[in-house]
């Protein structure tokens, strides 16, 4: 009985540990001002030219990453990217009328959070 509670409880590990398997997501976010004030603020997020490379199962994440394009500045768009589990690996900026910054996220999903194909 020992011999096969301990193999049952190396297969539960084993199996548990194939479950863990984890991917990187990754997005840019472009924000910029327009005209010469700099008073109009926009924020694209890009996930790619092929949806099913970011193929997250999740529709409600999904649908909160979009709400980063309704943000005013910078600072709320890194709180938030912060806040939804996304951290900024990279940014470019390129000063002068419309100063645009490129910002560069990544997070990791587990393989269940993702849609197979």
């Amino acid at each position: 009985m020992y011999k096969l509670n301990w193999l049952l409880f190396l297969l539960f590990i084993s199996n548990a540990a194939l479950g863990q398997e984890r991917t990187l997501k990754y997005c840019e976010i472009k924000t910029y001002g327009a005209g010469f004030s700099g008073k109009q603020y926009h924020v694209d997020l890009l996930t790619g030219n092929q949806d099913s490379l970011f193929n997250i199962k999740d529709k409600g994440h999904l649908q909160n990453l979009q709400k980063v394009t309704t943000l005013t500045s910078d600072v709320d768009v890194l709180n938030y990217m912060s806040n939804m589990g996304w951290k900024m690996f990279s940014v470019f900026s390129f000063p002068g009328q419309r100063n645009w910054n490129n910002y560069y996220f990544v997070r990791e999903f587990a393989k269940s959070e993702l849609i197979s194909h």
